[in-house]
């Protein structure tokens, strides 16, 4: 049933960047064109590379035509003198205004792309130019005469970006999944990650499932010296450099957004919006509607699932907007391959809602090729329960001595079954939740029985702390945690994997600069209270629509899990797990897989462990 992932993805008709560099020696061609294969899906409309005269340095893409649909906007894309290289994954929303700004200053375009005007912007504002850019994006630049490889990520992470050093070489591609394919590489899993993984779900910041893998982080760039190998890590912005103020003004607002989806409208191929009847949903799609009343909307619905089916409330706004709303019907995934689908990650991730996410892009392929959805809002404007539950019970959390609630846990851990409902809500309010969502997996003592290896002293909660803004602002460090590392590994992850792997681009205007920078100025007040998230959002909203509609519901695309997870399923996989499997605890997984026939709620850890032992077996790593 377990199927190798070059295999399946063979089957797969934005873009995908990859490249070496070395300071010392000759590149073949062979592994980047080979590499580059395994992530076509990410461009299927052009393949190009680039390499430099002493072989030292290629370049390799992997194109899906978004803007300049001729040839003329393939890349690898050099200057005229071929001393500035670049390969891109994404899109600058502001290319037309920089464009704007460098033809007065002289430069000559040849081209209508985006990836031309980075090129001149580069030459015209050096390294600097990142701050001027609007969008999402993943960019290597070769600068031949200063000998320098710039490895740049977005300000959101919305493109991923990976790299590795191996001696005197660098390795860099859009996708983990390419360089686990390098036989140069070491790779051993990583102990720590695989301790992160089974505690939220994801692999946050700069760390990979292997170690001798790296992520450049958002808002961050890499230089690379091409002469000596020495390497650099650089932040040209982040998110704790904003001053918190007490802005609220709804113009404000609406002019920033309107300007942001106005940019992410524009294609040279068609449109369409993601609805799921939501806040930021719902705010996009009025907003887009403003600009084009011709607009495609899509939403997933949940029939058999009737307590998260969203559907009925698309629809409702999609009519009070005048959209061309179309609904997929969940029932479409009765005959989906769980595994085929789980075999697409290139690295464990478990946050299930990339299933419905992966469909549903899928079937939005077949009408356009971009799409514009809603995420961020919550990491921005105060949308997740968790901000709720810190001020709830914010005297728990700041006033109960650490020692005792140290002891509370222990208690609670020691105690109540794993899966009980309630546990894993007391094991939220006791730890301290300035750093994750509260959304555990698997708590220290139960990664302690799933793991059978010694995890070194590492600690996944020091390791969140240490990303995060640790103020007294209890508040803020739990927004700025989620929006630094549950929001570029997690939500951002799933849907660029998802898309991409639909060869769909998936666009998020609450991510625009001016949007974060407006969000992170607001007044506590206007974002959560005890009892509602999202304050600022739904007051907007309320002046727009009629007061009928409500927007109180916290609901995106999702599946019943258990509806997917058969204990049929479950068991095929299980069993396949050995018994001397050197990392699993097979004897644990049993009698949590045995849990559920007394109704607790494990299937998330179950598909938790069902991802990340398809991932090795596909990959053939920590075996």
């Amino acid at each position: 049933m377990l199927i190798y992932i070059e295999e399946y993805l063979n089957k797969i008709n934005m873009c995908g960047i990859i490249g070496i560099a070395s300071s010392n020696a000759k590149i073949s061609l062979e592994w980047v064109e080979h590499c580059n294969n395994l992530q076509r899906h990410r461009g299927p409309d052009n393949l190009g590379y680039w390499k430099s005269k002493d072989s030292t340095i290629i370049l390799g893409h992997q194109r899906l035509s978004i803007i300049d649909l001729s040839n003329s906007g393939n890349q690898p894309m050099s200057d005229t003198g071929e001393s500035i290289i670049v390969t891109f994954n994404g899109e600058i929303y502001n290319y037309r205004e920089l464009k704007n700004t460098l033809t007065k200053s002289g430069y000559i375009f040849k081209t209508k792309t985006d990836t031309e005007v980075i090129i001149a912007a580069y030459k015209f504002w050096g390294i600097n130019f990142l701050d001027k850019l609007v969008g999402m994006f993943a960019i290597a630049i070769v600068d031949m005469d200063n000998k320098k490889l710039f490895l740049c990520r977005d300000r959101a992470g919305e493109k991923p970006l990976y790299y590795s050093r191996q001696k005197n070489n660098i390795y860099f591609s859009s996708e983990l999944k390419s360089l686990l394919e390098c036989k140069e590489f070491d790779l051993t899993l990583s102990e720590s990650a695989v301790e992160t993984y089974f505690s939220i779900g994801h692999l946050p910041g700069a760390m990979t499932i292997v170690d001798s893998v790296s992520k450049v982080l958002p808002g961050e760039y890499i230089e690379y010296d091409l002469d000596n190998s020495q390497l650099s890590k650089n932040f040209y912005w982040q998110l704790k450099d904003i001053s918190f103020g007490t802005e609220t003004s709804y113009d404000l607002f609406e002019e920033f957004m309107k300007s942001s989806v106005e940019l992410q409208l524009h294609a040279d191929v068609p449109v369409g919006l993601l609805l799921s009847g939501g806040v930021d949903s719902t705010i996009v799609c009025y907003m887009a509607t403003l600009l084009n009343k011709k607009i495609k909307t899509f939403t997933f619905t949940n029939k058999d699932s009737p307590s998260i089916d969203e559907s009925k409330h698309a629809s409702d706004i999609a009519a009070y907007l005048g959209t061309e709303h179309n609904t997929i019907d969940s029932g479409e995934i009765s005959n989906i391959n769980l595994i085929d689908i789980i075999s697409l990650l290139d690295e464990p991730f478990s946050d299930s809602s990339f299933i419905p996410t992966y469909l549903l892009t899928k079937e939005i392929k077949k009408y356009c090729t971009v799409a514009i959805g809603g995420d961020g809002a919550d990491e921005l404007f105060g949308g997740y329960k968790s901000y709720q539950n810190q001020l709830k019970h914010k005297f728990i959390i700041d006033y109960f001595p650490r020692h005792l609630k140290k002891f509370l846990l222990n208690v609670i851990n020691s105690t109540l079954p794993v899966g009980l409902k309630g546990r894993n809500y007391l094991n939220s309010i006791l730890t301290d939740i300035d750093h994750y969502k509260g959304n555990l997996l698997f708590d220290t003592k139960l990664r302690n029985q799933l793991l059978k290896f010694d995890n070194n002293g590492f600690c996944v909660d020091d390791y969140l702390s240490s990303r995060c803004l640790n103020s007294t602002d209890k508040l803020r460090n739990l927004m700025y945690c989620d929006f630094t590392n549950y929001l570029p590994d997690d939500i951002l992850f799933k849907t660029d994997r998802a898309s991409m792997l639909n060869s769909l681009e998936l666009r998020s205007p609450f991510l625009d600069k001016k949007v974060i920078e407006f969000a992170s100025g607001m007044k506590k007040s206007n974002l959560t209270t005890k009892y509602s998230g999202k304050i600022f959002l739904k007051k907007f909203l309320q002046d727009k629509f009629p007061s009928n509609f409500k927007f109180d519901r916290k609901q995106g695309f999702s599946v019943s899990l258990k509806n997917l997870l058969s204990q049929s399923f479950l068991s095929e996989i299980i069993n396949d797990i050995s018994d001397n499997d050197p990392i699993l605890n097979k004897k644990f997984i049993d009698n949590v897989f045995d849990s559920l026939k007394n109704g607790y709620s494990n299937h998330e850890r179950l598909y938790s462990i069902i991802v990340f032992h398809v991932w090795r077996k596909n990959y053939q790593i920590g075996l």
